[in-house]
């Protein structure tokens, strides 16, 4: 029982790890979804302004309302979260 415990335990390790490790793009490197690449979004205090495929590499702040840009924009959180101060 203990080793199917375990065995279990460490397979739900490996999946739980496995989405981070497979979207996760270093700082400055794009990385892709669905045969979108997504290009990196560094900036913590605003959103982008022109269309685009875009991840966030760190959390956002924003200090008035964010207007999608005309055209096609995707915006991948990466991990990480918008707020509105």
């Amino acid at each position: 029982m203990k080793k199917a415990i375990a065995l279990l335990l460490a397979l739900m390790l490996i999946v739980s790890v496995f989405p981070t490790t497979a979207f996760a793009g270093s700082d400055g490197d794009a990385h892709t979804h669905h045969d979108k690449t997504f290009q990196p979004w560094t900036a913590t205090d605003s959103l982008p302004t022109t269309p685009g495929s875009y991840y966030l590499t760190n959390d956002v702040t924003l200090s008035s309302t964010w207007y999608v840009p005309d055209g096609t924009t995707n915006l991948c959180l990466n991990g990480h979260g918008i707020r509105y101060s």
